[in-house]
């Protein structure tokens, strides 16, 4: 089993669980909403709450499909996964784990008081906390993937500079939300989590197509470290899509 596979198996179940979790609670949202005149509930709501755990929640996807092509990389036979960037993968999953099961209240249709606005406000400071860390993570695991797939440091902060930016951004977005107390604030903030995974493909349009090869040479944008190889040179090239032309010009002092 490769490393991207194993750390794929690790992955599903730690955010799947998660994601899982919240989707259990929705359920029995929705089963009280339609019982609560049957049983004796005290339900206050909390829309609130419904919308940042569904914010975590799709955020949870979003990032596994900005992975993706990472999948693809390291199936190159030159690639190989870092111990760090592993850890930094599974770190990733535990915190986006952490962070959808603190929206998620423990409830059961029994009699009882549910109080979701309270809890909301209860758990967002810590989930807060949980979702800076999990940026910053991401961003030092950003970094550490370019370090496994580029050839050079500085190769590495020119790829994903702008996603580096953002990642830095949205740390300290969740670490001012940590402050915010009124609810208008937290709408507002949720809201911006919440189109994140869109900033990221502005940010970076064309990370999700795996399949791209701009000049035609047989080896992927994602993996082609020379992606204007000229057509007459593209039947000559390395695992890394460059012809020995475009490498004696990288060699040359």
């Amino acid at each position: 089993m490769s490393d991207w596979a194993h750390f794929t198996i690790l992955w599903i179940i730690i955010v799947g669980l998660g994601i899982g979790r919240g989707l259990l609670f929705l359920s029995f949202y929705l089963q009280a909403k339609v019982k609560q005149n049957k049983i004796r509930l005290e339900l206050k709501d909390s829309k609130l709450l419904l919308y940042a755990l569904f914010a975590a929640m799709f955020l949870a996807v979003s990032m596994w499909w900005t992975w993706t092509p990472a999948g693809y990389m390291y199936g190159h036979p030159e690639v190989q996964m870092s111990y760090v960037t592993f850890l930094l993968l599974c770190l990733q999953a535990t915190t986006l784990f952490l962070m959808i099961e603190l929206y998620t209240p423990e409830l059961t249709l029994i009699k009882g008081n549910w109080d979701l606005q309270e809890h909301y406000f209860v758990v967002v400071r810590p989930a807060m906390l949980v979702t800076g860390a999990m940026f910053l993570s991401t961003l030092a695991l950003t970094f550490s993937l370019s370090v496994d797939l580029r050839p050079s440091i500085a190769d590495t902060l020119r790829a994903h500079t702008g996603s580096y930016m953002l990642l830095g951004f949205c740390a300290c977005m969740a670490f001012m939300t940590y402050r915010v107390r009124s609810e208008r604030g937290h709408f507002l903030c949720q809201t911006g989590f919440l189109l994140i995974p869109v900033l990221l493909g502005v940010v970076a349009p064309d990370w999700g197509q795996v399949d791209r090869d701009t000049d035609m040479d047989g080896v992927h944008d994602v993996m082609d470290r020379c992606v204007e190889t000229p057509s007459t040179q593209t039947f000559d090239v390395d695992l890394y899509g460059c012809s020995p032309e475009q490498n004696a010009v990288k060699s040359a002092p």
